[in-house]
């Protein structure tokens, strides 16, 4: 009973579907039968990882127990053939091995994904899992092959050393021989003929090398498409971008081992089945893949070469060329869907098709090489060069070669899609095959245009060999021979045999290499290279008169017959005919002996009368021949075969139909020959040019169009005056293109012109002169013959030749165009006050060029005559500045003159050439001997300012005139020298500088300049100063007098003050005045002034403060002190008023805070010391002296303790100036502005003190600097012979510093230590003096508060 399907598939339940993998992937590799897969795998794979080096290494169980140290290997050389191995160990030093490449291993038919990789089935894995029983590979994993299983673990890494192999070590299951050494080695030579990045492979047996390969690439030659050739496939898929031709060399060090260890030889007739061992599959998997193709060919042993060691070492090598096609691929999605399908990677974009090609030097120099080798061998390359026999040797490469052949003479590698086993071209799969066979129309135009190329270039020799006129078949023979024998090897390197596996690879390569280029096929013949349709096959029934026509030589068709028969079959090659013949009778006269086999073969074929319809008429036109001259006679006679047979009227009459009909299907000519009128008139001389110039006009109906082609090429007329003393034979005729219409203006010119003679007046408009106009009489001579007539040495043809330019430029010579001539000197001009001639690109039509040396043209040239020939006004700008760089004015006075003129046209310059004449030297200034010297216009500045007397003597100033300096302004030229360029000069030689300033004064205007504007400088340049002897110093000394001058007294007259240059860190900014009291006479200062002060600072001056250290000293304290009471009290009474009017400033302690007893406290002292100490470079000094208070804190948060001494009366001003407070906000307000330390002049009382806090800086005291009678001389000698340097050309812009004067420091010293009168306190307090009983000599000490110890274990007075 049937059962419905529905019911019985609802019914149902799943069964899980198993794979045996081991068992499928044996039966897959079992399938692979090329030659060494494993192998051939693991170099594409190092290839595909960037490697460029690759060692393989045979190793036997002796050498494996060597290296693990149980046993010694031994030192005779084993058998290659018979020696058993244990493992195989591949290395390579490309990328390492990285996680998607773990990944990708593990799984079987993956493959890379990467489109620009080869491998897209991924089988390594398992080829190798089929033989041995356990492999690893260490750069980073570890691998077991034993079950489907994997292990990896990570092996440590090492910065030590160079990067790491990839090793992988494969354990054979059973072991076995070395695959055949000599066929190994050529297997790996043919390997890395292909690869990308691979490039040297060696192998071992042990620790023997037994050979090793090194490919070296040469420079790649662009060599674009040739001419005629369809780039693009038919479906537009892939089309080629470019060609180019890399020379490739491969080198190979190969034992003399190798080679004594045989190959596998091919026998006809001679197989064997290969046997069985016990595990039948390994054998026959092993066979596959160490070497051994399916049937198995016998061994031919071979006899050891007994003369010559086994470790010899034998070098060889080869040249190939390897063409490569740079190919764009255009798939749609569907197809680019299913190649992703098939192949599981996406097809590339672009892609590259190469083609080995051994051209006939290469292959002959590989031909002698193989000769050396041994008979039975042979060469380790014969796999590599051109199989030209067409064995089958030569085969397509994917990464490696695969089983499928190409059918011609060289190798071809590009990405085609292979079946699984790699042995052929897959063209079943629909899609596949589209993809493949698109390839192969690639790989057809890529040996199209190899073999085109290759033509071409024996096209160039041959015709680069000819000597001048002489025919092509003229060439030497010897090198005929050569160029006929490469010629022969290209067309059979070209030659398409069937192909195997696959004949359709071979079929397709062929259409594609004859279907891109249409009927165009070089090829060559007698004649040279010539194109197919031009080339005859031989017969001998021409040879005999037939010696112009290209023909195929004897030896191209016998020893090429495969190609030369599928031209045949193309039509791209034919047989003599009849037109053949024909245009060999119209190129040439035939010789005697050539006329008569001409004859003979026209009597032979006339008897086939249905062939040549048209024959006679056209042979007797064509056919002429060459009729020797008598003995002892020049004449030879040149006698058309038409004009044998001359037929006339005894009557004299016209021949008329229907007779004349019969005679010229006779072939009697209507009229005489041309040639015999010619002839006639050269040997009678009785014809002028006139009578054959009338009889040609009565016969020219009849003449032929060849005829009139003749007519035109043959030299008939005279020229004027050149039968004067010359015999009619012995003149010179010419053609009629050759000569002019004789008119006057024409012989004025001194052109030929035609002579016409004096019987006959010449008339343009006569039928007789439209003839020879017709045939090429000129009757204006070319524009370029006017042109070098008008710049003849002739001043009068000059004259004329011109004048009928001019005339005739509108009509006859619209083509004119200047740029054409500017070699020809034809333009007139004046040079100064003389005529001369020149370029159109030297002379000018304004007149103030002339003043540069420039050629105008002359006042008599009309405007009109400019226009028409196109005369600029103007030099062009790139001209202008050649002439600068060329020549420079001579003086000042041509200097303004010349920069005027530039001025006027400052506009039409470009940057790049204002900046390219700023580099010029071409301004003239006078040096200090009296002599001109020459600047570039950036060294030179225009204006004066105040300090123009001073800088004059560092920089140069010129002034040519408004317009003139404008021209220089664009060149470059500043009005004043940039702040930058200041400093240059100054850094060059300071001393130099400072002499030029002659003082102090200007020197200080110009380090204020620099201060005011140091955001100018370049960061580079203040480098510089901070580390040169620029800045300026002083340092008070007492006068020479006897007396002890006291260091406290700072009278003017027992002081004097010194100047010197100093760096920066040799310079101290002065912003301690009791410190300076004490030291100032043993170091340099810093001018007194806020700027200059804040910009030593910068360049790297200390202040004072901060290189003086303080000590004090305390007796014990007085308890319960009343004025420590009184005056803590005070201070805190008048503190709300010295902080009102600084609201805006933020204390760091808060008034409240000071109001508590513990904050702040006062305490008495019976007497108070502090010894000051300084330390700056080498210096180290100190001086001790009493203080009447201290001000300290403990740590930031401390109360604030304030000590004075009781020994002394109390010094409010002292006191006062003791505040932290105030100290505190006036560090705050220095570091803020970044200046130098803030000068306060002493204050009455505290709110005098504190108001100096808010208010903006005091004007400094005017107190400048006398300026001396003579220059203040500097401490310091300038180094001997320092120059002054030219000024750099950096532009700025100057911030003009405000006029700010100098200050004596010896009169800041006195107002600084002259105090004021103390302040009036409240009754409470008892007046005070300002001197200490105790020290009456005591000097009044104030210390900055920066100074105020942190901590509790240092205290700081003031």
């Amino acid at each position: 009973m049937a059962v419905p399907r529905e019911s019985l598939w609802a019914s149902g339940h799943d069964e899980s579907v198993e794979v045996n993998q081991r068992a499928l992937i044996d039966k897959v590799l079992a399938r692979y039968s090329g030659e060494f897969t494993v192998f051939r795998e693991l170099l594409q794979n190092s290839d595909d990882a960037q490697a460029t080096a690759v060692e393989i290494h045979f190793n036997t169980q002796t050498y494996i127990d060597s290296m693990e140290g149980s046993s010694e290997s031994g030192k005779a050389l084993p058998d290659l053939k018979t020696t058993l191995v244990h493992r195989w160990t591949f290395k390579n030093n490309g990328i390492i091995f990285r996680e998607e490449d773990w990944t990708r291993l593990k799984k079987i038919a993956e493959g890379n994904p990467d489109e620009e990789k080869i491998g897209a089935f991924g089988p390594i894995f398992g080829d190798r899992r089929a033989f041995c029983g356990f492999w690893e590979f260490n750069n980073g994993w570890v691998s077991t092959g034993k079950t489907r299983k994997t292990r990896r673990g990570q092996i440590p890494s090492s910065d030590d050393g160079p990067p790491p192999w990839t090793v992988f070590e494969m354990v054979l299951r059973e072991p076995a021989p070395i695959p055949m050494a000599f066929d190994f080695t050529r297997f790996l030579t043919s390997s890395i003929t292909f690869m990308t990045y691979l490039s040297e492979v060696s192998f071992f047996l042990d620790d023997k090398r037994l050979a090793r390969l090194r490919k070296t690439s040469g420079i790649p030659k662009e060599l674009g498409l040739p001419k005629g050739l369809r780039t693009s496939t038919e479906s537009g898929i892939m089309t080629v971008k470019d060609i180019k031709c890399t020379p490739l060399h491969i080198q190979a060090e190969v034992l003399q081992w190798v080679y004594s260890s045989g190959t596998d030889r091919k026998r006809p007739m001679s197989t064997s089945k290969p046997k069985a061992t016990a595990s039948s599959f390994f054998s026959s998997f092993l066979a596959a893949v160490a070497g051994n193709s399916t049937p198995q060919l016998q061994s031919t042993p071979l006899p050891l070469v007994k003369d010559l060691d086994p470790q010899t070492l034998t070098e060889t090598n080869v040249a190939l060329s390897v063409f490569s096609a740079a190919v764009d691929v255009h798939l749609n999605k569907k197809i680019a869907a299913e190649l992703y399908r098939s192949t599981k990677k996406n097809p590339p974009n672009k892609l590259k098709y190469e083609l080995i090609y051994t051209a006939k030097d290469e292959y002959d120099a590989s031909k002698r090489e193989e000769e050396q080798q041994p008979a039975a061998i042979g060469s380790i390359f014969q796999g590599l060069r051109a199989d030209l026999e067409g064995s089958g040797a030569t085969r397509i490469f994917i990464g490696h070669a695969t089983g499928q052949t190409t059918g011609i003479a060289g190798h071809m590698a590009a990405r085609f899609i292979p079946t699984v086993e790699r042995e052929s071209i897959d063209l079943m799969d629909r899609n596949v095959a589209i993809w493949n066979k698109e390839l192969l129309y690639v790989g057809g135009l890529l040996a199209r245009a190899a073999y085109e190329m290759e033509m071409e270039s024996v096209k160039s020799l041959w015709e680069g060999s000819l000597p001048l006129g002489l025919p092509q078949t003229s060439v030497d023979q010897e090198l005929e021979t050569w160029l006929r024998s490469r010629s022969l090897h290209a067309l059979k390197f070209f030659t398409f045999h069937p192909s195997t596996p696959s004949a359709e690879i071979s079929h397709q390569l062929e259409r594609a290499f004859f279907g891109c280029a249409g009927s165009n096929f070089p090829l060559i013949s007698t004649a040279g290279v010539r194109n197919a349709s031009d080339v005859r096959l031989p017969d001998p029934s021409f040879s005999g008169f037939l010696k112009q026509l290209p023909l195929l030589p004897e030896n191209i068709l016998a020893d090429a017959s495969t190609t030369i028969g599928i031209l045949q079959s193309r039509g791209l090659i034919k047989s003599i005919g009849f037109e053949d013949v024909l245009k060999e009778l119209h190129s040439r006269p035939l010789a005697e002996d050539e006329m008569v086999a001409c004859l003979k073969w026209w009597i032979s074929v006339n008897k086939e009368a249905s062939k040549f319809q048209l024959a006679p008429r056209k042979f007797l036109e064509a056919a002429v021949f060459s009729l020797s001259a008598p003995p002892g006679s020049n004449d030879e006679r040149i006698i058309p075969l038409s004009s044998i047979r001359i037929v006339t009227l005894p009557s004299g009459s016209l021949v008329k139909a229907p007779l004349e009909r019969v005679l010229v299907a006779l072939g009697v000519r209507k009229h005489v020959d041309l040639q015999v009128v010619f002839n006639r008139m050269i040997k009678t001389n009785e014809w002028t040019v006139a009578d054959l110039a009338k009889y040609l006009v009565s016969i020219q109906s009849a003449l032929s169009p060849e005829e009139w082609a003749r007519l035109k090429m043959t030299a008939a007329f005279f020229k004027e005056e050149t039968l004067k003393g010359d015999t009619g034979q012995n003149a010179t005729r010419y053609q009629a293109q050759k000569l002019y219409e004789p008119v006057d203006v024409f012989r004025n010119l001194g052109l030929p012109v035609i002579d016409w003679g004096k019987q006959t007046k010449w008339r343009s408009s006569s039928d007789e002169a439209k003839f020879l106009f017709e045939l090429g009489l000129l009757r204006y001579p070319p524009l370029p013959v006017l042109i070098n007539l008008c710049g003849s040495k002739d001043s009068h043809v000059r004259t004329t030749a011109l004048k009928y330019l001019l005339d005739n430029i509108g009509n006859h010579y619209k083509d004119y165009e200047p740029s054409n001539f500017e070699t020809i000197a034809f333009i007139p001009a004046m040079q100064g006050s003389t005529p001369c001639i020149g370029t159109v690109k030297e002379v000018f039509s304004h007149p103030d060029w002339a003043m540069m040396g420039f050629l105008v043209t002359p006042d008599t040239l009309p405007l009109d005559a400019i226009l028409k020939l196109k005369i600029k006004k103007h030099p062009p700008t790139a001209m202008l500045v050649d002439f600068l760089e060329r020549k420079s004015p001579q003086n000042q006075a041509e200097a303004r003159t010349w920069f005027s003129v530039l001025g006027s046209r400052v506009s039409d310059f470009s940057p790049m050439e204002l900046q390219q004449m700023s580099r010029i030297k071409m301004v003239p200034v006078p040096s200090e001997d009296g002599k001109l010297r020459w600047l570039e216009p950036t060294c030179c500045y225009f204006g004066r300012d105040a300090q123009g007397e001073f800088r004059s003597k560092l920089f140069v100033f010129v002034d040519f005139g408004l317009i003139a300096n404008s021209f220089l302004t664009a060149c470059g030229t500043k009005h004043e020298p940039s702040i930058e360029e200041v400093v240059q000069i100054l850094l060059e030689n300071p001393h130099k500088f400072y002499a030029s300033a002659e003082g102090p004064t200007q020197f200080l205007a110009e380090l204020r300049n620099i201060a005011v504007n140091h955001k100018l400088i370049k960061p580079g340049t203040i480098g510089r100063m901070k580390k040169a002897a620029i800045l300026l110093g002083l340092k008070r000394k007492p006068r020479k007098g006897g007396e002890k001058v006291d260091l406290d007294d700072f009278d003017e007259d027992e002081w004097e003050v010194q100047y010197d240059l100093r760096k920066a860190e040799e310079i101290i900014i002065a912003d301690d005045t009791h410190a300076l009291q004490a030291f100032g006479d043993s170091f340099f200062t810093a001018p007194q002034e806020d700027i200059l002060e804040a910009f030593y600072t910068q360049l790297g001056s200390r202040r004072l403060s901060s290189l003086v250290k303080e000590d004090y000293q305390s007796s014990a304290e007085i308890k319960q002190s009343k004025t420590a009471a009184e005056l803590r009290a005070l201070i805190l009474e008048r503190l709300p008023l010295f902080l009102h009017e600084h609201s805006h400033a933020r204390t760091r302690v808060s008034y409240t805070w000071l109001m508590s007893q513990v904050n702040f406290v006062v305490k008495t002292f019976g007497k108070l010391s502090v010894k000051k100490s300084l330390m700056f470079g080498d210096l180290r000094l100190s001086r001790q002296q009493e203080a009447s208070a201290v001000a300290i804190r403990i740590g930031n948060t401390g109360p604030i303790h304030l000590w004075i001494a009781g020994n002394a009366q109390i010094d409010m001003y002292e006191i006062l100036r003791q505040q932290k407070i105030e100290r505190q906000v006036a560090e705050k307000a220095r570091e803020e502005k970044n200046s130098a330390l803030l000068s306060m002049p002493p204050t009455a009382n505290l709110e005098d003190l504190v108001s100096s806090r808010s208010a903006s800086p005091p004007t400094p005291i005017a107190s400048p600097i006398v300026p001396p009678v003579a220059p203040v001389p500097l401490i310091s000698k300038p180094p001997p012979g320092k120059p002054l340097f030219d000024p750099p050309k950096t532009p700025s812009l100057i911030v003009e510093p405000p006029p700010t004067p100098s200050r004596n420091p010896l009169d800041l010293f006195r107002r600084k230590t002259r105090l004021a009168p103390p302040p009036e306190f409240s009754p409470q307090i008892p007046s005070v003096s300002h001197k200490s009983p105790i020290t009456p000599n005591a000097d009044p000490h104030v210390t900055p508060l920066k100074n105020i110890c942190e901590c509790g274990s240092k205290t700081s007075s003031f």
